[in-house]
């Protein structure tokens, strides 16, 4: 996750906290009512893994946290351009100071089992306690070169964890140096260039017929079908931001 992230000039790691920093602002604004109570329809867990070490631990102090409690306690603030209408038909740029929960770290390793184990104990702690939810959603974010033990059949398990509701989901983001076109929910594994981001097809959720269509929106892409699965390879940064966000939208419907 070192490596550059297409033409941006910075990492993949930094691609992916970016990814997941403006995906938990924008929840934030939805969740936003009235005289700017933030409800709590989501609750959102972060693990991290490979930034030192061969191991995965979770990157919120609070471990699975309501989406309010976010908004009131960001791991930082960091100072953004942005650009706006000056009121006399320019633009003029100016400081805006935003939040950040999460911070990009690389390293060699991608411990992406214990990523997955890791998660499935807390998934699985959540939904005994939240039976009735909407399923969870897991989204990894990674270049799909796993080390260490094989992730696959752990992403078996995780994928049968239920609620009431039906089982949970698991998406895969993968991100690669490949310069090949993007794929966005692809429902073979043929059309994928390599044993990497097939397995990454494998390890993906079947799309819920409840989100075909909000992702043919999204996206704009009309060859999503219910074979697809949930799974994006080589998304640019805006790309990725929607691929997940796609989930909370057919959510919040």
């Amino acid at each position: 996750m070192s490596d550059p992230f297409g033409n941006t000039g910075f990492s993949k790691a930094q691609g992916a906290a970016d990814a997941l920093n403006n995906f938990i602002r924008t929840l934030i604004l939805k969740c936003t009512k009235g005289e700017g109570e933030v409800r709590d329809y989501f609750e959102i867990a972060v693990i991290g893994y490979g930034a030192q070490s061969d191991t995965a631990s979770s990157l919120l102090a609070g471990g699975i946290m309501k989406i309010s409690d976010l908004e009131k306690h960001p791991l930082d603030r960091v100072t953004v351009p942005k650009k706006i209408p000056d009121g006399a038909g320019g633009i003029v740029e100016i400081n805006e100071e935003i939040p950040i929960w999460v911070k990009p770290e690389a390293g060699s390793n991608t411990p992406m089992a214990q990523a997955v184990n890791l998660a499935h104990q807390m998934i699985s702690d959540w939904s005994n306690n939240h039976p009735n939810s909407y399923p969870p959603i897991l989204v990894n974010i990674t270049d799909g070169e796993a080390t260490g033990d094989d992730p696959e059949p752990l992403a078996e398990q995780v994928k049968q964890l239920t609620t009431s509701d039906g089982n949970m989901l698991l998406w895969n983001c993968h991100i690669t140096n490949n310069p090949s076109n993007p794929v966005y929910f692809p429902n073979s594994e043929g059309s994928l260039p390599d044993q990497f981001a097939q397995k990454m097809f494998r390890m993906s959720s079947q799309i819920p017929s409840s989100m075909v269509s909000t992702a043919k929106e999204v996206l704009k892409l009309p060859g999503i079908d219910q074979n697809s699965r949930t799974m994006a390879y080589n998304a640019d940064l805006i790309s990725m931001i929607q691929f997940i966000d796609i989930g909370t939208r057919t959510t919040l419907r």
